[in-house]
């Protein structure tokens, strides 16, 4: 199973948890059976039964997330430390940014370059740079929406974090509407948690 597809299944089951806890405690309020401190001693014994799970769910995504942080972090460094090394690769790197600073790239061709250093940081921001430095408005539009990868995964594992959680008396819009966030986002990255531009 990859990274999505895992984080994506205990975000799932969270959900579908979540709303179980939050109908038994609308059912246990419209009984009208509880006073107000027996309604918190209900959503209690409802957390301490399904307290193992949740925290295993919990524990398990924010593994998932950091493995996936962990093997970006690995492949970035050895995509962009092997294309130092190759000499035709920086020979024709060279070539691309002398076309953008001359401004003899034309617009038709750089989604091709883009897509030949899609993966090596330090090319893509070599051409980035030559890109902007040359104010050709043209390329400048063709430009890829950076995305900060790493932040992404920090924002990742605080929403895991604080939306696989317990249920609670009162207030579970909070938890229901960061669960739902969580697929929305999930929906937008690739199997490896990379955000898909």
């Amino acid at each position: 199973m990859n990274y999505k597809s895992e984080l994506l299944t205990i975000v799932r089951r969270r959900a579908a948890g979540l709303q179980a806890g939050i109908e038994q405690i609308n059912e246990a309020k419209a009984s009208g059976r509880y006073t107000l401190a027996g309604l918190q001693a209900y959503v209690d014994d409802l957390n301490a039964a399904n307290a193992v799970a949740v925290a295993a769910d919990q524990a398990r995504a924010l593994q998932v997330i950091d493995q996936a942080a962990e093997d970006w972090k690995t492949s970035r460094k050895s995509t962009s430390a092997g294309n130092l090394q190759d000499a035709g690769y920086q020979a024709g790197l060279a070539n691309v940014l002398q076309l953008i600073r001359s401004g003899a790239m034309d617009p038709e061709n750089f989604p091709a370059v883009l897509e030949a250093y899609e993966g090596d940081t330090l090319s893509m921001a070599a051409v980035t740079d030559a890109v902007r430095n040359s104010h050709n408005v043209d390329l400048l539009e063709l430009l890829p929406q950076k995305v900060n990868q790493g932040e992404v995964f920090v924002q990742l594992r605080k929403n895991a974090s604080k939306y696989i959680a317990p249920v609670n008396l009162n207030n579970n819009a909070a938890a229901q509407m960061g669960l739902s966030l969580l697929m929305k986002i999930l929906d937008r990255m690739n199997d490896n948690l990379i955000m898909e531009e």
